[in-house]
């Protein structure tokens, strides 16, 4: 990871930016089911095969089966789940746009609950009822949960630091409604995206090695869920200190500027050092400029 960005979107102007078709949007969704779906077929398999020399499951193996990371992204956009649209609209927009690889970290959510209760069903299933109703052992389902949310976690820490870019989707339905001073969220892993973003070693790109393309960095005028079970996560320090605003009216001069660029200028500019000029950063350290 090398950037953060903070994307606020209100509800009145959630979905009208991104212009985003629904054809577009059914596509994009048919691929991302194919990619889960490619995962889940192996599910079976990989339970019963993944056992280690002396009988446990093979946890490397599940992570490897069910996690894998992807070699190439360029953004990591964090939401809430209640978002998934407007994310996915989103990444959409980053692609058409500018051709950049994007993760939505809903492409191991999903399967962590499958994954999950395939193997509650192996291994903490105690009864079934002649309602149908399941009765699961309380304590290996908590041991089963933790090993698979571990897994989780792990996986999203691999892809944050493969990621240059995480954009954290901060809509109504992802921070509370009124902390406008001490930004709060109900998610569990929103919190543990956010906390991976802000401590994770922060690596500059291989591109910013080459001086030519650092001369024509520099010279370029262009780049300019609701239960009863609530808790809140702190997360403004975080927001404030490794995330700085990023505003729908920044995503349209960044498209209208790197369109620009394209047409007027025979360097290749990296899309994303465009926006990082846009929102006033310094592509070679780590504050912003003044």
């Amino acid at each position: 990871m090398y950037r953060g960005f903070n994307l606020e979107i209100e509800k009145s102007e959630r979905q009208k930016f991104f212009e985003v078709t629904e054809e577009y949007l059914r596509n994009f969704e048919s691929k991302l089911s194919n990619t889960v779906e490619t995962v889940k077929s192996s599910l079976r398999e990989s339970v019963e095969i993944s056992f280690n020399d002396d009988g446990d499951i093979d946890g490397n193996e599940l992570i490897s089966t069910w996690f894998p990371t992807i070699d190439k992204v360029d953004v990591f956009i964090s939401h809430s789940h209640n978002d998934s649209r407007t994310a996915k609209r989103l990444a959409i927009w980053l692609q058409e746009k500018f051709n950049l690889h994007v993760f939505l970290d809903s492409q191991v959510w999903g399967s962590a609950d499958d994954l999950l209760k395939e193997i509650d069903n192996k291994f903490s299933h105690l009864r079934t009822g002649k309602d149908g109703t399941k009765t699961y052992s309380y304590d290996k389902r908590n041991y089963t949960t933790s090993h698979i949310h571990m897994m989780l976690v792990s996986a999203l820490m691999e892809m944050v630091h493969k990621a240059e870019l995480v954009i954290f989707l901060n809509t109504p339905n992802s921070i509370k409604p009124g902390d406008i001073e001490v930004r709060k969220t109900n998610s569990p892993w929103i919190f543990s995206e956010l906390t991976i973003a802000s401590i994770i070693e922060k690596t500059k790109p291989v591109r910013y090695s080459n001086e030519i393309y650092e001369r024509t960095i520099k010279s370029n005028k262009y780049l300019a869920e609701v239960w009863n079970f609530n808790i809140n996560y702190d997360v403004e320090n975080k927001l404030s200190k490794y995330f700085p605003n990023l505003t729908l009216l920044d995503l349209e001069i960044w498209a209208s500027k790197h369109g620009e660029i394209k047409t007027q200028q025979t360097e290749y500019i990296h899309p994303l050092d465009a926006l990082y000029k846009i929102k006033s950063m310094n592509i070679y350290g780590d504050e912003h400029n003044d």
